[in-house]
């Protein structure tokens, strides 16, 4: 059987119209599945045809990608049919193409294909022809995939100094290649003069400055106006400024103190950049491979870096001469245990003596009360590890002599007692 719907007064596509007629095929069959299955007894999985190749299309993609009126649609129709459930069929075996097109009364009457359908519904289901019809690949609605690429432009200069493994060479090479950009500028100038001979420390310095400003710009800068840095976003609690030398760094409450600018404001470094890396690697081995402590106390004389110990250690497990050096703990064979560790038999026949203390004592409950020392001796059984505790009143002979009568009142004689090198013990030999 068919059933056919006006189509809505607003303008609307025919493959949305096509859609809607399928969605009205599903809620259909959603509301006689029940009587169905309660005449037929035994459910049969049911096919449903459609002549809209687009349909079918649209059925077979998932609906994140189609526009929103198609999607809902199609959402709706797989959660009640399903996908493998639907063929195609032609426009000329389709019962409902001939409501859409509209009959009159009279061919209505005669109109084989509406009333039965086309003619191999009466044949077994292995019988039917197949859906040969390839689905298209440009579907309409479809959404257009949006892609954001963000460009960043590389400054050339940092390109230029991730090529130095040293520290030294860096800042070097920087300071040679100022002092040729100044002689090339004054170049004919007769107010001033050349620069030569070897690099001087404030050229060294500015070399330095140089290196970090451009690092600085990279990431802690939107471009190279100040008032766009985001160092005060991503670090507040170390309250970043900008100092007279345009370098960022750390703020706090030392402005006031004797110290030198470099205590009392770090210059702020970014964790992951190549220059914070070089630089801990050159103090690490000019000041002789130091540990982690030592070497991020180093580092903050002058600079600051988040999270500075994690890439401090980790540029230590990198060190080949720390690796070296670093012996390998080989644990020792431990030797048979004796003879009255493993027999078993009365507890503290074998006794281990040792002593512990001082322990402070209060002679009474008062506020002021004296207090005095104290020790205990200890009596380990060499069989069960069981303990005997002595309370001592001071480490003498006679105080252990005393304690040790105790013990054999009470556990009675050891066949062996294994001593300590104390000499309150080896005072008498008696004992």
């Amino acid at each position: 059987t068919a059933k056919s719907k006006l189509a809505p007064t607003k303008v609307i596509s025919i493959p949305r119209l096509e859609l809607c007629g399928a969605l009205l095929l599903a809620r259909l069959y959603q509301s006689i599945s029940g009587l169905c299955t309660s005449l037929s007894g035994t459910p049969r999985p049911p096919v449903f045809y459609t002549d809209s190749t687009i349909v079918l299309g649209w059925l077979n993609t998932p609906s994140y990608g189609l526009k929103t009126f198609v999607s809902n649609r199609v959402t709706e129709i797989t959660q009640v049919l399903g996908t493998s459930s639907w063929r195609h069929i032609r426009s000329e075996e389709n019962p409902a193409d001939s409501g859409s097109r509209g009959l009159l009364a009279s061919e209505l009457i005669n109109h084989n294909l509406w009333w039965s359908g086309p003619g191999w519904l009466a044949l077994l289901e292995s019988e039917w022809p197949e859906s040969l019809i390839s689905l298209q690949q440009d579907l309409p609605e479809m959404k257009t995939p949006a892609a954001l690429a963000v460009v960043e432009l590389a400054n050339p200069f940092l390109i230029w100094m991730s090529g130095f493994s040293s520290y030294n060479r860096l800042i070097r090479s920087v300071a040679w290649l100022n002092r040729w950009r100044y002689n090339t500028k004054h170049v004919g100038c007769c107010c001033c003069r050349m620069l030569t001979g070897p690099l001087t420390f404030d050229e060294i310095r500015k070399a330095t400055v140089t290196c970090i400003l451009a690092v600085q710009r990279r990431y802690f800068f939107h471009g190279k106006d100040p008032d766009q840095q985001i160092a005060a976003k991503l670090f507040p609690y170390l309250s970043p400024y900008i100092a007279d030398d345009k370098v960022l760094r750390v703020g706090g409450r030392l402005a006031l103190g004797s110290l030198s600018s470099d205590r009392k404001h770090p210059i702020l470094l970014p964790t992951n950049s190549h220059f914070s890396i070089i630089l801990i690697d050159h103090l690490h081995r000019i000041y002789l491979h130091p540990g982690p402590n030592q070497l991020q106390a180093l580092v903050q004389l002058k600079f600051w870096i988040p999270s500075l110990r994690r890439l401090i250690r980790k540029r230590g497990f990198m060190c080949m001469t720390c690796y070296k050096s670093k012996g390998i703990t080989i644990s020792p064979q431990m030797g048979n245990l004796p003879k009255y560790r493993l027999d078993g038999g009365r507890a503290f026949s074998h006794v281990g003596v040792d002593f512990a203390g001082p322990f402070e004592l209060r002679e009474s409950l008062r506020r002021k009360a004296p207090l005095s020392k104290a020790y205990l001796c200890l009596y380990v059984c060499m069989a069960t590890k069981a303990i005997h505790l002595e309370a001592v009143t001071r480490l003498s002979t006679d105080a252990f002599l005393a304690s040790f009568q105790r013990f054999v009142s009470r556990r009675g004689l050891p066949a062996m007692s294994i001593q300590t090198t104390d000499q309150t013990l080896l005072e008498r030999p008696d004992t």
